[in-house]
């Protein structure tokens, strides 16, 4: 089995919304560096494309994919937006923590 078997169409996907979400982010970096938040659009934008389902199960509306996936998106972002990645590890640990209690 190839080492990418993980790359599923849905995970190359979620990748290339990522990089398309860059100049974005990129812009919206600095100003949310400065106010020490995350802009609401960029969590909507986020949400929209689905990053917060990515480790979560599928019996909860997630898509339960390999953790690659994930890495592979926060990756690909830290080259822009640090907080954002930051921001995204966060909600997902957040909905793992939610579903066992």
């Amino acid at each position: 089995m190839s080492e990418d078997h993980y790359l599923t169409p849905l995970a190359i996907e979620l990748i290339e919304r990522e990089r398309s979400m860059e100049p974005k982010l990129s812009e919206r970096a600095r100003g949310a560096e400065d106010a020490g938040l995350i802009h609401i659009e960029t969590i909507r934008e986020m949400q929209d494309a689905g990053f917060f389902k990515i480790l979560q199960p599928q019996r909860w509306g997630g898509y339960e994919m390999d953790p690659r996936v994930f890495y592979s998106v926060q990756i690909d972002g830290s080259k822009t937006a640090e907080d954002v990645n930051a921001q995204l590890a966060v909600s997902e640990a957040m909905m793992a923590t939610d579903r066992l209690s």
